[in-house]
């Protein structure tokens, strides 16, 4: 009998597949296989990176663990609404929670009061992705930027101006950018959206000047050249961005 509920985390620092036998850890898992329509959580609205690789996980579970598996939405609260939605579903395995690794890793340390416990109410199952992230620039910014020193410059200039688009508050592309601008002693203010999508939305609609998103989320608006991106936060460089610098490599010390 289980007791606890189902954790696929997506990791925000990858976007290869990890390589981990995700069928075979979720058949051992639950046995036998779920009869009943399996539900995928993402705390993030649809069209963002957890969400699309959610839907790519969906479609290689239905047969093997499930006949019907469905990708549900519940943004909100920095993806706590989500979090908090499969603690409080039936254990049997039907209702899994998608998630980036820091509602789980980070906000025990970055909020003063949870509604779960990531040990206690959940089982982790498998890693599914790894993903970088990126800094990217939008129309708000002038088109003189091109290096991560120059947007500090100009935010240097421009204080009033000086903000970036983040997701969730309180986790992994929040703290990317204070540590950003602590190590340009720079003030940035962060901009907090429910989800990547609608932050690179407001990216390419000249509401921010500056965001912070998955590379999965980036890479396709940076080659449509509607946003520019300045850095990556890996230790190297990413082999989808060859020559993107890491924010290393840009002069900051910023490694995620």
């Amino acid at each position: 009998m289980l007791t606890r509920r189902y954790l696929l985390t997506a990791s925000a620092m990858g976007l290869a597949c990890a390589g981990t036998g995700l069928r075979r850890a979720l058949a051992e898992a639950v046995t036998p296989a779920i009869k009943k329509p399996v539900h995928l959580i993402v705390g993030f609205p649809a069209g963002g990176g957890t969400d699309v690789i959610a839907r790519i996980l969906a479609d290689r579970l239905r047969g093997p663990y499930a006949s019907t598996v469905l990708v549900e939405n519940k943004p909100g609260a920095a993806a706590r609404i989500a979090v908090e939605y499969v603690k409080n579903a039936e254990p049997d395995g039907s209702v899994m929670l998608f998630t980036p690794d820091f509602p789980i890793t980070v906000y025990p340390h970055s909020f003063r009061s949870l509604n779960y416990d990531p040990l206690r109410d959940f089982i982790a199952v498998a890693p599914a992705a790894r993903s970088m992230l990126t800094y990217n620039v939008g129309p708000a910014a002038p088109d003189s930027v091109k290096t991560l020193a120059e947007l500090m410059q100009w935010c240097k200039a421009n204080p009033a101006k000086s903000a970036y688009a983040t997701t969730a508050a309180g986790g992994t592309p929040h703290f990317v950018g204070l540590m950003l601008a602590n190590e340009a002693k720079v003030p940035m203010t962060p901009v907090h959206y429910r989800g990547g999508a609608p932050a690179l939305q407001d990216l390419i609609g000249g509401h921010v000047p500056a965001s912070i998103n998955p590379i999965s989320e980036s890479m396709v608006q940076a080659k449509a050249g509607t946003i520019r991106i300045l850095a990556v936060t890996g230790a190297r460089r990413s082999s989808f961005l060859p020559d993107v610098p890491t924010m290393a490599e840009a002069g900051y010390n910023v490694v995620v």
